[in-house]
């Protein structure tokens, strides 16, 4: 196995397409099975100084972050002709059948076809938080592999869905300007996160309806983060917009040691979540553990509610001992 390591991790640092290709495979995988293959690899690589600028886009369904990407992105390449993007993007699975469309490189068409670009995709495998559980090992390889830049699209905009933050230098929201109360999806969490908010499709918006949304916006970045992350007109189908928001993302790059503090700070979320996630395979196996089963038999036989909670409790010695007389 070392060998076939170190063959792979050669073809990463040399930004092998197709070697890339299969380290994000690896990367994507959630059987525990393959973790010991990962950290080869990993340790293959070595420690990988954080050189990409990582920009995270977040949004509403149809906001058009995929379109907006692609045309950012095509728009940098052209502008850096030594540069090279890789695009990690995320996209819902079935609650049912689990499987996903994987759709988002059909919106990125310039970059899919662009030789100094790579894109991926994952299922999000029903993960919460709006990113797949095994993207923090995705960046890395990236890392490794020297890109200029990473961009991460995510799922899209729940209340709760603001993972991207443990996964990017800058967290960019795209609003659409044509969904009702286009400030109601800013909520205090995701305010909190964001870096900033690209209105997209701006073109489609009177000058009236624009200066509108731009003023609601404003101010409620400004009453909750203090005016600090920006509200920008963008049109991903006219490239309206483009150059002035590389221009604020480039400002807002973190340096050398704030990205080496923020990497730091990712790298514990990501590890308490495998934390989490070993901790409840490993309660699985245990009598612990196979209280779940008993619990949703019980459920099952018509035990109230509420006699089930005390059971939990009790398992896990946390109901309070009976008054003693």
């Amino acid at each position: 196995m070392e060998t076939r390591v170190s063959a792979l991790a050669k073809k990463v640092r040399s930004r092998d397409r197709v070697g890339l290709a299969q380290a994000l495979s690896l990367a994507e995988s959630l059987r525990w099975e393959d973790l010991p293959q990962r950290v080869a690899l990993l340790q293959a690589l070595g420690s990988v100084p954080p050189t990409a600028y990582r920009i995270g886009f977040t949004g509403p369904p149809g906001a058009g972050k995929s379109t907006l990407i692609d045309a950012l992105g095509a728009y940098l390449l052209e502008r850096f002709p030594e540069a090279h993007l890789a695009i990690l993007t995320v996209d819902p699975s079935s609650w049912r059948s689990g499987g996903s469309l994987l759709a988002d490189q059909t919106r990125m068409r310039r970059l899919a076809a662009h030789p100094r670009a790579f894109l991926r995709t994952f299922a999000s495998g029903g993960h919460l938080g709006g990113l797949h559980p095994r993207l923090y090992e995705a960046l890395t390889f990236c890392e490794a592999a020297n890109f200029t830049w990473i961009f991460i699209e995510s799922v899209g905009t729940g209340q709760s869905e603001i993972e991207l933050r443990y996964a990017c230098d800058f967290f960019l929201y795209v609003a659409l300007p044509h969904g009702g109360d286009e400030v109601q999806g800013l909520k205090r969490g995701l305010m909190e996160a964001l870096d900033g908010v690209a209105l997209n499709k701006a073109d489609t918006l009177s000058p009236t309806d624009l200066n509108r949304l731009l003023f609601q916006f404003e101010t409620a970045l400004h009453f909750l983060r203090g005016g600090e992350p920006f509200v920008l007109p963008v049109s991903a189908l006219t490239g309206e917009g483009l150059a002035l928001l590389w221009e604020k993302l480039e400002a807002r790059r973190p340096t050398p040691a704030q990205q080496a503090t923020l990497r730091q700070e990712q790298t514990r979320y990501w590890l308490l979540r495998y934390w989490q996630e070993a901790l409840e395979r490993w309660l699985d196996q245990t009598p612990q553990g196979q209280l779940r089963s008993q619990l949703l038999h019980h459920l099952q036989q018509g035990k109230p509610f509420w006699a089930l909670l005390q059971d939990i409790a009790q398992a896990f010695g946390l109901y309070p001992p009976a008054p003693t007389s």
